[in-house]
């Protein structure tokens, strides 16, 4: 359903407006409330819509009966304040009326709530944040909602701290070249936190490990480079994929040592896949190299 199916029901003639409305079907973008709901509870569905594409929301239909305005008309300045009172950033939302007849027969209202999308993560004033979904408002853990504010550009993951790691559990030699390079002379912590490497609080961040980290698979598996060679221009597909199987190389470590230069391939499986280290400097070897986090003695 589009937005121009709710907009069409809503400029039907008001004896259609309400079995118009209700006849829809509930979505991303389109939701119905009795005229009953609490203040506190409609701001989470502005929470929803507001993290997510906006929509509409229209008070006064419930269970496909039109209730209408009439018999609650002391509510309407409850939802005219709900996004200032329960929502944090306050959510944009226009709240109209539009007319209607009621299951008694009556002329009446509905109350029409459009939400625009927000620019930034929206949450309920008790910390509780919400994204619509198909049609439902779901509430989100800590880390959806840590992945919605990466999508919206209010927060930056290679700048997020990654809970638990140490100095110990960066590469010194790497470290070493890094200050070489930059001319520094101070502290690695020094020079990190002055490349916003490490948190106001002290905190190693993401971006970190994956520059200097003994070996940042460990955390963040996806983060390699694959190097395929195919046989032909065409890619293909299926039983006709043009790969050549000894020349698909997944080279690990961290950022700095992937190098153009002629990598070293070892541990390469029958299909050509193994971890390729390039020459550029010594890595712990397995035996040394534990896991992050851990204590040492």
């Amino acid at each position: 359903m589009s937005a121009n199916d709710v907009d069409r029901a809503l400029a039907a003639p008001r004896d259609e407006v309400g079995p118009k409305l209700c006849a829809l079907l509930e979505d991303q973008w389109f939701d119905r409330k009795s005229i009953r709901i609490q203040a506190k509870d409609l701001a989470q569905h502005l929470v929803a819509f507001a993290n997510a594409e906006g929509g509409v929301i229209v008070l006064g239909l419930s269970d496909g009966r039109v209730e209408g305005l009439k018999a609650s008309a002391g509510r309407l300045n409850d939802f005219q304040q709900t996004a200032i009172d329960h929502t944090v950033p306050p959510v944009r939302a226009r709240v109209d009326q539009t007319r209607c007849v009621n299951d008694a027969g009556e002329i009446d209202t509905l109350v029409v709530v459009r939400v625009d999308p927000g620019e930034v993560v929206h949450e309920m004033k008790n910390g509780d944040c919400y994204l619509r979904v198909g049609d439902e408002s779901r509430k989100l853990r800590h880390e959806q909602r840590r992945e919605l504010e990466y999508d919206k550009g209010q927060a930056q993951w290679d700048g997020h701290p990654l809970l638990g790691l140490r100095r110990d559990d960066l590469n010194r030699q790497l470290l070493e070249q890094f200050r070489s390079a930059t001319g520094a002379s101070g502290t690695f912590d020094r020079l990190l936190k002055a490349r916003s490497l490490v948190t106001r609080h002290g905190e190693y961040t993401n971006g970190c490990y994956l520059l200097f980290g003994e070996h940042p698979q460990d955390e963040f598996p996806q983060a390699h480079i694959r190097v395929i060679r195919y046989l032909r221009p065409e890619r293909g597909t299926g039983a006709r994929l043009s790969v050549d199987d000894t020349n698909d190389l997944r080279i690990e470590g961290p950022i700095p040592m992937p190098s153009p230069r002629p990598l070293r391939r070892s541990n390469v499986s029958s299909r050509g896949r193994g971890r390729c280290a390039p020459p550029v400097c010594s890595r712990a070897s397995p035996s040394s190299r534990r896991m992050r986090g851990s204590k040492v003695s």
